[in-house]
C-alpha cells in the first residue's frame, strides 16, 4: 500500500515547487506554509513532509520559525526534511532540526 503525503517546500516563507530542483524555475503555490498545512490537515491527509529549501541553499536552517509553527498549530505527524549540503558536494549531511534558532 502506498501512503501518499503531502510535501510543502518552503523558500522565502512561500510554499513552492522546484523544477526538477532549478531553483530559477521556481512556482509559488502559497504565501503561507502554515494555512498550506492547515489545508492538508483539513484534508484527512495522515502526515505532512517539510522541507527547508532555504536551508538546502544555504547550508544551515532558515524556516526555523515556520517549521515551529506548523508544527505546534497541527495535529497530525510532521516529517521535516534539513538536507544540508557542505562547501563540498560530496560531504552532504542529513540533520536533525535544531534546537533553537
Amino acid at each position: 500500500m502506498i501512503l501518499p503525503i503531502p510535501a510543502i517546500d518552503i523558500i522565502n516563507g512561500q510554499c513552492v515547487r522546484l523544477e526538477k530542483g532549478d531553483y530559477s524555475r521556481m512556482s509559488i503555490y502559497s504565501d503561507s506554509p502554515l494555512k498550506m498545512a492547515l489545508y492538508w490537515e483539513e484534508k484527512k491527509a495522515p502526515m505532512l513532509h517539510l522541507i527547508d529549501l532555504d536551508g538546502a541553499k544555504t547550508g544551515k536552517p532558515v524556516n526555523f520559525s515556520i517549521l515551529t509553527k506548523i508544527i505546534n498549530s497541527i495535529h497530525i505527524p510532521v516529517e521535516i526534511c534539513l538536507l544540508y549540503t557542505s562547501p563540498s558536494p560530496r560531504d552532504r549531511t542529513r540533520s536533525r532540526m535544531p534546537s533553537s534558532a
